[in-house]
């Protein structure tokens, strides 16, 4: 479950303590962002800080991150 911290913008949109929906079977997990929506700009070579959209913080809009080896594979969105 710690990946999810580490992994999502759950702090950056304001939330203080740990999401006990993430350990409820069925729970809704709340305002989640669309697959094609975009939610960051690039990185600046390797500085990737204060990249999340406006509007996504804005809006209290969760999103995860991805991991890949290849810079250049990134998702659209």
């Amino acid at each position: 479950m710690k990946d999810f911290y580490s992994h999502s913008n759950w702090v950056e949109i304001g939330n203080k303590f740990p999401y006990s929906n993430l350990i409820r079977g069925n729970a809704h997990i709340g305002n989640i962002a669309a697959k094609t929506r975009a939610t960051c700009r690039s990185c600046s070579g390797d500085d990737c800080r204060n990249n999340i959209l406006k509007d996504i913080l804005d809006n209290k809009i969760l999103t995860s991150a991805y991991f890949s080896l290849n810079p250049f594979s990134k998702p659209s969105g």
